[in-house]
């Protein structure tokens, strides 16, 4: 049930989007090609046709995702999400950011980007990390289905100026190696 949403929930929201415009367009050109009298072999063939290219692009789409998530954290980079439980922390409140961390030993460098969109980067939020609580991790819940990836683990960690922040990644394999490079201690 979970293998077609991707590494953030706005890729999760556009794929779920891009299946919905398919399976309506697939319904449109049924119902424009039988207003025109054409074959029902015809027709069908078409619909057919239609729902091969949005199955093919189900599958593919997170299939790139999950070797995009790899190839980044090759690099110390992810795709991630961050919100302030408790403190405050400048540039990121109590609504989800999403965007792209660059990992180092005891920080993040956090690229939020505007709707999830590369092409629209916010100011770059620096995060000190004191110390990232390994046992609070958690796959994402209910709660967080409409701004988070169903596969995302939820992961919290404290800041140097004592704010407390949840950690979004995309999956269990990507957050332990993410936590294993950002944790100071």
């Amino acid at each position: 049930m979970r293998w077609w949403l991707g590494a953030a929930a706005l890729g999760s929201v556009l794929i779920l989007c891009g299946a919905l415009v398919l399976l309506v367009a697939g319904l449109l050109i049924f119902a424009v090609v039988s207003l025109f009298g054409t074959p029902p072999a015809e027709r069908v063939g078409k619909t057919v046709q239609l729902l091969i290219v949005g199955t093919i692009s189900a599958v593919a789409v997170p299939l790139f995702l999950k070797r995009r998530s790899k190839r980044l954290l090759t690099q110390r980079q992810v795709d991630c999400g961050f919100r302030v439980l408790e403190g405050t922390h400048v540039g990121l409140g109590a609504r989800w950011r999403h965007g792209r961390a660059v990992l180092d030993a005891g920080s993040i460098s956090f690229t939020p980007f505007v709707f999830g969109v590369r092409l629209l980067p916010r100011p770059q939020v620096a995060i000190r990390v004191a110390a990232v609580d390994k046992f609070s991790e958690r796959a994402a819940g209910y709660r967080q289905a409409f701004v988070v990836a169903a596969d995302a683990r939820l992961i919290e960690l404290t800041t140097d100026a004592g704010a407390r922040l949840v950690w979004a990644l995309s999956s269990h394999a990507v957050s332990s190696q993410a936590v294993a490079i950002v944790d100071p201690q």
